[in-house]
Formats: C-alpha cells, structure tokens, sequence
C-alpha cells in the first residue's frame, strides 16, 4: 500500500513547509522558475531545487500548466494534501474524483480525489459548517495532523482539535 517510504515524507515536509536545504546537484530544469545556477562560484538558484526535482520524477508534484512551479508561494490546503497522498498511496484514491464531500469541493475539480479519499479515511475533518477549504494556506499543525493520520501514527484527541497535535 505504501508508494514511498518515510525518507521520501521528510523530503515532501521540506518542499511543502520549506524546513531545510538540499545540496547543489547539476539537474536539469524542469520549471522555468526553478534553477540550480551557480553565479562566482557559488550556489545561486532556487532553494530546495533537488527536492522539487526529485518530488517531480516521483510524479508527487507536477507544476502548473504555464510550466512554473512557483517555489515561493504558500502552500494551499488541497495541495498540501495531494502531495501526501501522492507520496504516500498508489492509486486508491483516483475512484473520488467524482465524488463531492464538502460543500466547496465538488466533483471534478482537480483536488476532489485526493480530499474526498482523505475525507473517507478519516485523514480530514473539514470544519463544521461542512466546508474544507482547500484553497485557504495550510498551517503547521493542520499539515501536522494530516501527515499524522496518513502514517498512522496515535495523538491524544482533545478540545479544541489542535491541543494534543501540539502537545
């Protein structure tokens, strides 16, 4: 079931909440806005270029349509979570794509797979007025929580939702 191992999770974490640096390596650029130049020397390009790379190989992470990869831009909810998904499961999750499972995610929509399989397994929540919000920026602890839920690691569940992922 699992697609990666965990060493693979750490390096999505780095891409998708910028924790670390990665070494220069000589790789082609996939991303217009993605380099590896070195200027005088020294390292000049993008931050966390073999990462973005190597989660791109993977099919992990894919860019958008005009060929940027946009590395410094927050991370959104539903991109947050594809990414996991996509590193984490082989394809069960591709059968949802016709589902709609909050009130703002309807079918077709290119993030409807990835959250309503998080939904069905119990991965997401949403908040209570039935909404997921996947456009909103995902915070720490509610990247925390997903990634969490997909290894299957335990917390304390507690009031409000957030306590025990923090403690």
């Amino acid at each position: 079931m699992k697609k990666v191992f965990l060493g693979l999770f750490s390096g999505i974490l780095v891409v998708a909440l910028s924790a670390s640096a990665f070494a220069l390596t000589l790789i082609p650029n996939k991303y217009s806005d993605v380099s590896n130049e070195v200027v005088d020397g020294k390292y000049a390009g993008t931050k966390y270029f073999k990462a973005i790379n190597f989660l791109s190989d993977e099919g992990v992470v894919n860019g958008y349509p005009d060929g940027t990869y946009k590395p410094n831009n927050s991370i959104n909810r539903a991109e947050f979570l594809k990414i996991v998904i996509e590193a984490f499961y082989n394809d069960e999750f591709a059968s949802f794509s016709d589902k709609s499972c909050f009130t703002d995610v309807k079918a077709k929509e290119w993030y409807t797979k990835y959250v309503c399989f998080a939904k069905d397994q119990g991965i997401v929540n949403g908040y209570e007025d039935k909404t997921f919000r996947p456009v909103n920026t995902i915070n720490l602890v509610e990247a925390l929580k997903i990634t969490l839920k997909v290894f299957g690691y335990e917390y304390e569940e507690s009031d409000p939702w957030n306590k025990g992922l923090v403690e």
